[in-house]
């Protein structure tokens, strides 16, 4: 089990940039929906 972690750790940190790197706004854009949706749901 502590094996896959790693396994999938390292995948996540070798293969994540690759995918985020041309959809920065579009991250950036998400987070800032995601933000707001909990802001909104607190109040």
């Amino acid at each position: 089990m502590e094996d896959l972690k790693a396994i999938l750790t390292v995948g996540a940190i070798l293969v994540v940039p690759f995918i985020a790197a041309p959809k920065v706004m579009f991250a950036i854009v998400l987070y800032i929906i995601i933000y707001m949706a909990f802001r909104w749901r607190n109040f």
